[in-house]
């Protein structure tokens, strides 16, 4: 409930986690990252190297670079869950004047980013097994 709080003022995180909000998980902010919605999608750079690193053919590389996709695949999800509970009450404070554009621009950005994610992570998923990118998001 605070990411879009702690989006907007990083400061703020300390103090609504002392109240008792806050919990972590999609909702974490980067403070070194302040132009991009999201922090750094840590699945998907692991699993970019894991890619170079093993061969799907190899029974061991296909078992690393599955169980990875699927981390890949989690995070995207409590994204996609992020951006539908933030956006509404983003959109209201937008209109009422209390912060501006800009935010909602970033999110908008996220957005179109993680639809392009989304779309490589279940091509890729493809490649592991047959009809698994039509589900590995509801298994994620």
């Amino acid at each position: 409930m605070a990411g879009w709080l702690a989006r907007l003022w990083p400061g703020a995180t300390a103090s609504v986690t002392a109240v008792g909000g806050g919990g972590g998980g999609a909702s974490a902010i980067s403070s070194s990252s302040s132009a991009a919605y999201f922090p750094d999608h840590v699945p998907r750079l692991q699993y970019l190297e894991l890619a170079e690193m093993y061969s799907p053919e190899d029974p061991d590389g296909r078992r690393l670079l599955t169980v990875a996709l699927m981390r890949r695949a989690v995070v995207d999800v409590q994204r996609a869950v992020a951006i539908r509970e933030e956006k509404p009450p983003l959109q209201g404070l937008v209109r009422a004047g209390v912060i501006g554009e800009e935010m909602m621009e970033r999110m908008t950005r996220a957005e179109k980013e993680l639809e392009a994610e989304m779309m490589e992570v279940m091509e890729e998923a493809e490649l592991y097994r047959q009809g698994w990118g039509k589900t590995i998001f509801q298994e994620a």
